[in-house]
């Protein structure tokens, strides 16, 4: 897991993104609405972006943001039920 991760955030842009292609103004407005803030949405997408789990598509000004693998297979991670 990724040392001070916001795991509900992450989790909320994670599973947007795994439906479809998004900007960040409207992951942040998402984020925002599902119960986050404007610092916590920043930091946990700064850790998704550098840690390899989002990208933008194509790498251009202004594109979408898509899902990873490696953003999959956090998803699939963190909606696993906790024992």
């Amino acid at each position: 897991m990724v040392k001070n991760l916001n795991t509900e955030l992450a989790k909320i842009i994670l599973h947007g993104l795994s439906r479809q292609p998004l900007s960040r103004t409207e992951l942040e407005k998402h984020t925002v609405q599902k119960g986050g803030t404007h610092a916590s949405f920043e930091s946990t997408f700064s850790h998704l972006v550098y840690g390899g789990y989002v990208e933008k598509s194509p790498p251009k000004y202004r594109a979408k943001y898509v899902i990873t693998d490696k953003g999959v297979a956090l998803l699939k991670a963190l909606e696993e039920p906790k024992h």
